[in-house]
């Protein structure tokens, strides 16, 4: 079984995952409501990463990963950048998870800051890209489906992360 490290280089797998998860977040084949439901699967990555793990990880990988976005899916440059470095050190701020309280604490500290990330961007999208956007409506299906989708991030990155420390990393 693949078990990736606990340090910046299973950062970097995960976060390049995360890439390719939101290249393809539009599925042609459902209804257009559907969509709007779709996770920030990078924001989730970074929000995991920095809140689970011992590991202290460096904020140039959710820099480049934002940046990697922005090219990918025509976001102005450095805004994900910026909500990603955000969600990072925010997350690197709330205490780790130990017990079910510090759990219901991090999914409110997530939803928090999905809320944050998402107004910024829609605002963002609005002013400098000059796009004609749904409803703002669609901030709060996005934000749901990102919340449900921690479970399933939680779950997997758990199961998949080794339990020993490497010194590999930087």
């Amino acid at each position: 079984m693949l078990k990736l490290p606990r340090n910046n280089i299973g950062f970097i797998i995960t976060a390049s995952l995360s890439v390719f998860v939101s290249a393809f977040n539009s599925l042609a084949f459902l209804p257009e409501f559907v969509n709007y439901f779709t996770p920030n699967v990078a924001l989730l990555v970074c929000f995991y990463w920095a809140s689970n793990t011992n590991t202290s990880v460096s904020l140039l990988i959710p820099f480049a990963t934002g940046f990697f976005l922005d090219t990918l899916l025509a976001y102005p440059f450095g805004l994900n950048s910026f909500i990603l470095c955000l969600i990072t050190y925010l997350g690197m701020k709330i205490p780790k998870r130990e017990n079910k309280a510090i759990l219901r604490f991090q999914l409110a500290g997530l939803g928090i800051a999905n809320i944050c990330a998402e107004v910024v961007r829609y605002l963002s999208l609005m002013w400098f890209a000059d796009t004609t956007l749904p409803s703002p409506l669609v901030l709060v299906y996005s934000v749901i489906g990102t919340l449900v989708t921690w479970v399933l991030v939680v779950f997997l990155l758990d199961r998949w992360l080794a339990s020993e420390q490497t010194e590999v990393s930087f």
